[in-house]
């Protein structure tokens, strides 16, 4: 935009044949006589000195358009940021819980092989034995959820990367 303030050079080349009054002797066009003919060319330099403002509002108006456009770049550069930090953490995330899910699961099995010994022995209760049962199962129905989770995870940061296909 900043060119609108340069002074414009042009060539310029215009020719054209035709019958009219002859300037010199005022006489209409005469059948015998040629036809007229105009040649012109050369270098045309314009420099646009009062314009109203119209150069100087464009050129603010271009900067404002690349200053906004400048500034959605950066905020989609962070969102991408952001999106990615997210996606890793939630990964951290499902990974920590997997393995605290594990460890659980080992301390449920634990307990349930205790109830179980202490129902043969005639310690304990048929409804003990079946709540450790229960315990066991809700481990393992965690433990196939936060599978789920990270694999889900996974993909967002795959998403987030540009790497899923």
């Amino acid at each position: 935009m900043e060119r609108a303030f340069l002074p414009r050079v042009e060539w310029f080349a215009a020719g054209g044949l035709y019958g009219a009054q002859n300037p010199e002797t005022g006489a209409g066009q005469i059948d015998d006589t040629p036809w007229k003919n105009d040649v012109s060319g050369g270098i045309r330099i314009s420099m646009p000195l009062l314009d109203g403002g119209l150069r100087r509002s464009g050129l603010a108006q271009s900067r404002a358009e690349f200053e906004k456009a400048r500034v959605a770049l950066r905020a989609a550069r962070l969102a991408a940021k952001r999106e990615l930090t997210v996606a890793r953490a939630n990964v951290q995330s499902a990974r920590a819980k997997i393995r605290i899910i594990r460890k659980t699961a080992v301390h449920a099995e634990k307990v349930l092989r205790i109830e179980q010994l202490k129902y043969r022995v005639g310690r304990g209760t048929s409804a003990e034995v079946l709540d450790a049962e229960a315990a066991l199962l809700h481990v393992n129905s965690l433990s196939g959820q936060a599978v789920r989770e990270l694999e889900v995870a996974l993909l967002a940061q795959r998403l987030a990367l540009g790497t899923l296909d």
